[in-house]
């Protein structure tokens, strides 16, 4: 069978089985999935408002290179949770309508897939914690460099 047929028969058996949903079903999984998603979405407003709270409620001396940091911190935190309550709302909307994802990662295309997924999370969560160390370490260089300098506009 080829991957055009499988896609073919997939699509075929969802429409025989929302076919045979009825109205009052249809009225159950539409109230759900809005429901799902609603939640999802506060969920992500709230942990990115929480995440800029706590942020800049970090200890520390106030300065301008530190609320860089404390907003970039907010805003990466925020898009993590954003992602995460995204991905449990497709998830739980899957189920809602009957179409079971945690069985198709066990085949080799959702395997393969998962796999490449994950590899690109894992390389963007390295590049980050790389790009924000070089930033500190490049910072706290230049403000030796600037403690002692002669000229006082350099402090």
């Amino acid at each position: 069978m080829t991957a055009s047929e499988r896609i073919l028969a997939s699509i075929s058996q969802l429409v025989a089985h929302f076919s045979t949903l009825s109205p009052t079903a249809w009225a159950i999984n539409l109230g759900l999935t809005g429901l799902a998603i609603f939640l999802a979405l506060g969920s992500a407003h709230g942990a990115r408002r929480l995440a800029r709270y706590a942020a800049h409620r970090l200890p520390g001396d106030s300065s301008a290179e530190r609320t860089v940091r404390e907003n970039r911190l907010a805003r990466l935190v925020g898009r993590v949770a954003q992602l995460a309550a995204g991905l449990a709302a497709v998830l739980v909307v899957s189920e809602i309508w009957n179409l079971d994802l945690f069985s198709w990662t066990a085949t080799p295309a959702g395997t393969s897939m998962l796999a490449a997924t994950t590899r690109l999370v894992v390389l963007l969560i390295v590049a980050v914690a790389a790009f924000e160390l070089s930033g500190l370490v490049i910072g706290r260089g230049m403000e030796r460099i600037a403690n002692r300098s002669l000229e006082p506009r350099r402090r």
